[in-house]
């Protein structure tokens, strides 16, 4: 094939001036002329018409006229419209991206996507065979729909039911660290978890809540419903040496709706019971019912030995109840507690072999007597109602300090006793002693001596004494006691005068 290389090109420095020799530029002048003859052989461009290219042909070693369809830059055009000009003599690189390689053999581009990326034009994408997520996770904030079953190797979701595919498998619901369990009928019913807050920072594990909705034959001794709404075992695996270490194993809510029968057992463990909650009745029957007994609680600390029944166990604490009985009409019918127990309370031992069984302090009722500004173990709101005590093993009275005045009012709402030292003579007025109560006054004289003293009421009535007013030791120093007791019609008042030293 002719070629005109740079190296053959003729040089014009005999051919530029008028002066130059033809004989010396005879030489670039043949060079020059065979230069065009080489191109006159390389090139076939005999008549060309409009938009035909040169082509090379291998056959003949020459370049020749040809036809190209079209003309100009190719444009590659994205999804975002964007276009990018490419021209004849360039290269358009088709790139790969996460999940994607791309790979020309010949004149085929094979493009290879090892994994789905993303869906998102496609608004109802479907797959042609089973989705194998390859351990990664699926992840969004949108809506998963699915007419069929959800199955694992464990679980079945169909329909309205969670259901474990094993057989005879136990089917459980946890949440995790602090997190609780909510089942409710909406959004409206789900408890706030705020309530069960631990103000003292220390997280609550558990919170779980569960119902169960069932029919029983009151009448057949054999069906009886002994359900455990939520059980929780805890196992210790340190030394269990955290004084705050808690585990509250049940909380539940247990109501009958009697239906209109009678259930007349009357014994204290018959009944429908409340693990740690309310038991309520109800009566959606056509008549009146009447249910013997009703427990609002029942809980027991027990010690049981079945599992290791040689080895010692030691409860320094048990607690048994604590009980709220109450009653909300909402209706037209008469709704009555015969007899309503606030606490009941009893000791039990059973020693069926040859080791020891033994409850050292029993309290039926007892409280620490910390905690408040005012601690009582038992308190009434009310003076009029009625108590009936046993053996009383240790009593105490409180005591308040009057100061003297001329006018001393002695509020017996404070303290049963009352103790004063006289500094001038005073009229004492007894207030707030209800029907059946007693108040006793130590008087106690000053260093002076010689004070006196009359006793009145706050409904201006006198208190009635043997022989009429009392007189007062007047020597220095000298105690005298007063005791009165309301009867209800009068003030009955008594003096045990001079105490000795």
């Amino acid at each position: 094939m002719a070629t005109w290389p740079s190296a053959s090109k003729a040089s014009t420095a005999n051919l530029d001036s008028g002066s130059d020799s033809p004989r010396l530029a005879r030489a670039d002048i043949k060079q020059n002329v065979d230069n065009v003859n080489s191109i006159i052989d390389m090139f076939n461009i005999d008549s060309p018409t409009a938009d035909q290219i040169l082509k090379y042909n291998t056959g003949n070693g020459r370049f020749e006229l040809g036809t190209e369809s079209s003309s100009g830059n190719i444009t590659f055009v994205g999804d975002d419209s964007t276009g990018t000009a490419v021209s004849l003599n360039e290269t358009f690189k088709i790139a790969g991206g996460t999940g994607i390689t791309t790979a020309v053999s010949g004149d085929t581009l094979t493009v290879t996507a090892s994994a789905l990326q993303d869906i998102v034009d496609d608004t109802t994408p479907q797959l042609g065979g089973n989705l194998d997520l390859n351990s990664q996770t699926i992840n969004g904030t949108g809506t998963i729909s699915i007419t069929g079953d959800i199955g694992t190797d464990a679980i079945t979701l169909a329909d309205n039911k969670i259901t474990a595919t094993r057989s005879n498998d136990n089917l459980f619901i946890s949440a995790n660290g602090t997190g609780a369990i909510h089942i409710a009928g909406d959004d409206s019913n789900i408890f706030d978890s705020t309530l069960y807050s631990n103000t003292s920072g220390t997280p609550n594990r558990g919170n779980t809540i569960i119902a169960t909705v069932e029919s029983v034959d009151a009448n057949s001794v054999a069906d009886r419903s002994y359900n455990s709404i939520i059980a929780h075992n805890t196992t210790l695996t340190g030394s269990g040496t955290d004084s705050d270490f808690r585990a509250r194993a049940i909380h539940a809510n247990s109501n009958i709706d009697l239906a209109g029968f009678d259930y007349t057992n009357t014994s204290a463990s018959r009944g429908p019971v409340a693990i740690a909650a309310y038991g309520q009745a109800e009566n959606s029957g056509a008549g009146a019912s009447t249910l013997a007994t009703l427990r609002g609680l029942d809980a027991a600390s027990y010690i049981q030995d079945y599992t290791s029944n040689n080895q010692d166990i030691t409860v320094n604490n048990a607690y048994g109840v604590r009980v709220n009985n109450g009653i909300e009409n909402n209706g037209t019918g008469a709704l009555t507690f015969t007899n309503a127990y606030g606490y009941y309370a009893s000791a039990y031992t059973d020693n069926q072999s040859s080791g020891s069984a033994s409850i050292t302090n029993h309290y039926a009722f007892y409280t620490p007597g910390t905690g408040g500004t005012n601690n009582y173990a038992f308190y009434s709101a009310s003076d009029t109602a009625e108590s009936r005590l046993g053996t009383i093993e240790r009593y105490r009275e409180s005591i308040n300090s009057l100061t003297s005045s001329s006018t001393i009012t002695v509020d017996c709402g404070l303290a049963p006793f009352h103790t004063v030292t006289l500094g001038t003579n005073t009229e004492f007025n007894i207030a707030n002693l209800g029907t059946g109560q007693t108040v006793t006054i130590k008087i106690k004289q000053d260093a002076t001596g010689s004070r006196t003293a009359t006793f009145g009421t706050d409904g201006s009535t006198a208190v009635k004494f043997a022989g009429g007013t009392p007189t007062l030791t007047t020597d220095a120093s000298a105690i005298d006691v007063v005791t009165i007791f309301n009867d209800g019609t009068d003030y009955i008042g008594s003096i045990a005068k001079a105490f000795a030293a």
